[in-house]
């Protein structure tokens, strides 16, 4: 779901899971004369690690950066709903195409790779590598951004309604 319209000021992105809002747009001139539009952004959800980081991307490399705006309320729903319904071919996890697969910033990638480590939690009676452990959290955290942005909840709430829809998975 690339950027189509053009962005402003005040609007919402997803950058690899993460939800951050514009704040600043500024055009200049680059040394060939050019206008180039830089687009700067910080964290919607702010932490203690977080909480003083801004970024700044060109507008031109916002779709090869591979940023989008958040998913619309009817697609999340339909996602949380479907997902955990769906069969899928369940070989071993390979760690590095999962981490891979977060760097998309797709929801629908980020819930494959959190089902799985789901499905492999429960078959193994909630025993997980360290590795593992990592990668699950690093994707609920993902989606649970955007999750509560778009359903205007709180993080820990959006947490529960993945954890339920997980739960809802057929092992």
């Amino acid at each position: 779901m690339p950027v189509k319209k053009s962005l402003k000021v005040g609007d919402k992105i997803v950058e690899i899971g993460y939800v951050y809002w514009i704040f600043k747009i500024e055009t200049n001139k680059d040394e060939n004369g050019d206008k180039v539009r830089k687009i700067f952004f910080k964290p919607y959800y702010k932490n203690r690690n977080n909480k003083t980081l801004i970024s700044s991307i060109p507008a031109k490399n916002i779709k090869k950066a591979n940023i989008r705006r958040p998913l619309k309320e009817a697609k999340l729903r339909k996602l949380l709903a479907e997902f955990p319904k769906k069969k899928e071919s369940f070989e071993p996890l390979n760690l590095i195409k999962a981490r891979e697969s977060l760097k998309l910033n797709s929801p629908k990638e980020t819930m494959k790779v959190l089902k799985r480590i789901w499905i492999e939690k429960k078959e193994r009676g909630d025993q997980l590598t360290k590795s593992k452990k990592d990668v699950y959290e690093l994707a609920l955290n993902r989606l649970q951004e955007e999750i509560a942005y778009v359903d205007k909840i709180p993080l820990k709430k959006a947490r529960e309604k993945i954890n339920n829809s997980l739960k809802k998975t057929p092992i």
